[in-house]
């Protein structure tokens, strides 16, 4: 597509349309909320949706809380965006206000709607709360300024929920969206109010390759073209719009243990330093159990069903201590990628002819170099199964996996996976170096640089390239950093390609101080002292 900008003509029109653009969007210009978009819903109807300058405002009136609703119902896909700029304003009561999808807009039971809370007596000065309909939530805290403008961003997902401020991400929720037509509701409660600039509802499209194999399972029938049963010492049932397998534990003295698990259909794929295939699922590591706590989740890349000679990529979930591994036919057992309890995860293997990187949600392997695991144009396969180790035969737990992809991904378009950053400890000392390594994986094997914010001013940081392009740096920069006044800074870090795609934030923090346990033997003034010419930042 191409984007033409004239100018010097003062007759020209704009041919700017957000509502051809977008699923739902509203600008809110003119002085008069456009009620063909819009009505108050709820009795009493009390709450007062005026437009001035291009702004909405709205008020609850009375603090029965009505709602603000789309009058139609807008179409909801599985990578939905709600985008809304806008200003907490008056008030003295708590405050609850909540943009939100929902199917019937006083019931948040079977709903997706988050809620903003500036001034909450028992909680941390405002805070967001992300929730869906199945009683799962998250919260983040008010570090952000309630009472200035700032760009919010909810963008659901088929199995997560993510809250930006200010493109910042601030929280996750592992949240679902229950239906596909939904209404875009605003609620404000307590006699409060806040101004909205704008408001727009998209659902992101995103450009696929080639399609090797896929089964989202959503028929909740075994398909005996795509799937074999293999290990069979359990069950594998296809319900719940997801393949769940079961296993039993198996007493101390069993001569093997348990598994279950199934073997996709081959697919043939070509491999090199530039083509590569993309291999996507998503796992919910306890689905049930009556106290079973060991046991693998094992999802397998191979080009053999013999299990004594044969090429693959492993990447396994230990229920025993929560870690998420990695392995191929060349390599043991890598080190924990990953550290979590229960749940339901987005996981990737990116695969090219000298090199492979494993991810479960914004958890990343690196690229791990590793030639020719795969022949150039290799028939491949996919195992799911599940172990139940050995503890106590009584014992049994079900595992998920859904949403199985195989891709030939398009290069180009893909931003970096956030960057990665490893220090020995985070309470420093201040006037020494510090030493950073970070490192960012692209999915397109593009040369990457970072933008790094050291914390001590606002909004200005720096631009670091990494001199040697991937796979030879695996994205690999070596930074030393000096502060020179005690605090707790916030280090704010970016990876960007060759493309100017930008990857999610990743932030941490660190202290600059002396710890409690020791003492400085002398009295001197440490301010005094970090401003000597000598010590000064150079």
């Amino acid at each position: 597509k191409k984007i033409q900008l004239n100018y010097g003509n003062s007759q020209a029109k704009s041919e700017s349309n957000g509502n051809e653009t977008f699923v739902f969007f509203d600008d809110f210009s003119g002085n008069n909320l456009n009620m063909n978009k819009w009505e108050v819903y709820f009795e009493p109807k009390d709450l007062s949706a005026t437009v001035e300058k291009g702004e909405l405002t709205v008020e609850d009136l009375t603090g029965s809380g009505s709602y603000l609703i789309s009058k139609d119902l807008i179409s909801i896909d599985t990578r939905t965006i709600v985008k809304f700029k806008e200003e907490q304003t008056g008030g003295t009561a708590p405050q609850e206000m909540y943009i939100g999808l929902l199917d019937e807009p006083y019931d948040i039971k079977n709903a997706i709607y988050s809620e903003c809370c500036p001034r909450f007596p028992y909680r941390t000065w405002g805070f967001v709360t992300i929730a869906d309909g199945f009683d799962n939530s998250s919260e983040c805290d008010g570090s952000q300024d309630f009472y200035h403008y700032r760009v919010n961003e909810y963008r659901w997902y088929k199995n997560k929920t993510e809250y930006y401020c200010n493109d910042i991400l601030k929280t996750t929720n592992y949240a679902c969206i229950p239906t596909n037509d939904l209404h875009l509701a605003i609620h404000v409660t307590y006699s409060n109010s806040f101004i909205c600039d704008w408001i727009i509802v998209t659902n992101l499209v995103e450009e696929q390759g080639e399609i090797k194999f896929n089964d989202n399972f959503d028929d909740n029938a075994k398909n005996f073209t795509k799937w074999t049963e293999i290990y069979d010492n359990g069950t594998w049932n296809e319900t719940n719009n997801r393949t769940e397998l079961k296993v039993y534990e198996c007493e101390y003295n069993a001569p093997n243990i348990n598994i279950e698990g199934v073997r996709s259909s081959d697919f043939t794929v070509s491999l090199s330093k530039t083509k590569s295939v993309k291999v996507k699922w998503d796992w919910d590591t306890q689905i049930e159990s009556n106290g079973a706590n060991v046991g693998n989740l094992c999802f397998v890349l191979t080009d053999s069903s013999n299990l004594y000679n044969r090429n693959y990529i492993m990447v396994i979930y230990n229920r025993d201590n929560n870690n998420i591994y990695y392995e191929d036919s060349t390599i043991p057992r890598s080190k924990a990628i990953f550290n979590r309890d229960d749940g339901v995860w987005n996981n990737e293997i990116l695969v090219f002819s000298d090199r492979y990187h494993v991810r479960s949600d914004d958890n990343n392997s690196g690229w791990v170099l590793n030639n020719n695991i795969f022949s150039p144009n290799p028939t491949l396969k996919i195992e799911m199964y599940i172990t139940g180790e050995i503890e106590s035969s009584y014992n049994y737990y079900i595992a998920g996996f859904d949403n199985v992809n195989v891709e030939i991904p398009i290069y180009g378009k893909q931003p970096p996976f956030p960057p990665n950053v490893d220090i020995e400890k985070t309470n420093l000392l201040p006037v020494l170096d510090h030493r950073f390594v970070i490192t960012a994986t692209d999915p397109d094997d593009d040369d990457v640089s970072f933008y790094v914010e050291w914390g001590e001013d606002e909004n200005t940081g720096e631009w670091y390239r990494v001199d040697d392009p991937l796979p030879s740096s695996n994205g690999q920069l070596l930074l030393n950093h000096r502060w020179f006044s005690l605090g707790t800074y916030i280090i704010k870090i970016k990876a960007i390609d060759v493309h100017g795609t930008i990857s999610n934030q990743k932030e941490f923090k660190i202290t600059i101080g002396f710890t409690k346990n020791k003492s400085i033997p002398y009295s001197f003034n440490l301010n005094k002292l970090l401003n000597l010419p000598f010590l000064k930042k150079y």
